[in-house]
């Protein structure tokens, strides 16, 4: 039976795996769409992906942290692709992409400080810290609910008719291909 740590660098590696195939995702999609709030995201999603990989401390909940991150991406990218418009959303739905991008700040900021060595700095620190974790979770908590309520359309779900239909733009090829990714967590 394999030991516990083995099994906790598989799931933060197949994390990082899906946040990575995500942020493809995101930055295919703000080159195709040209939306601000996508390049924004994709860049604090880069920086959280280094930010896990480099935490020392409280590396339980900053991968909590990162696989709620992961739902919210997914579904923000489901957004762009099946709104009406596709790559348009509505003002309401920016706004709370916004809200969400707002909280990967944050969460970021809790991560970075999970690598800090410096005991007397993190002793002070401590009820900051909890604070910012606290507003973290409620934030992404907020995200999911919001997220969560809207309808989608299904994607196709053979990937086989995905490669023959030239009907489909590329960038909802590699969304399904990454949903359809084996070992991968997602939403």
């Amino acid at each position: 039976m394999p030991h516990q740590p083995v099994r906790w660098e598989n799931r933060v590696s197949n994390l990082l795996s899906g946040l990575q195939l995500v942020n493809t995702l995101l930055n295919e999609l703000h080159g195709t769409f040209g939306s601000s709030s996508l390049l924004s995201i994709t860049r604090v999603t880069q920086l959280l992906i280094t930010g896990l990989q480099n935490a020392k401390r409280n590396k339980i909940e900053c991968t909590q942290l990162m696989e709620e991150i992961h739902q919210v991406l997914y579904t923000i990218a489901t957004l762009h692709i099946q709104s009406d418009t596709p790559g348009s959303v509505p003002p309401a739905i920016l706004d709370h992409i916004g809200k969400s991008t707002e909280t990967m700040h944050k969460i970021n900021t809790f991560i970075e400080a999970q690598s800090d060595g410096n005991r007397i700095r993190r002793l002070f620190r401590q009820n900051e810290l909890t604070a910012l974790l606290k507003d973290c979770r409620t934030g992404l908590q907020d995200a999911k609910e919001v997220f969560k309520a809207r309808p989608f359309k299904k994607l196709h779900s053979d990937k086989s008719d995905l490669s023959h239909d030239k009907s489909i733009p590329e960038f909802k090829v590699l969304f399904n291909a990454t949903l359809h990714a084996k070992n991968i967590p997602r939403p």
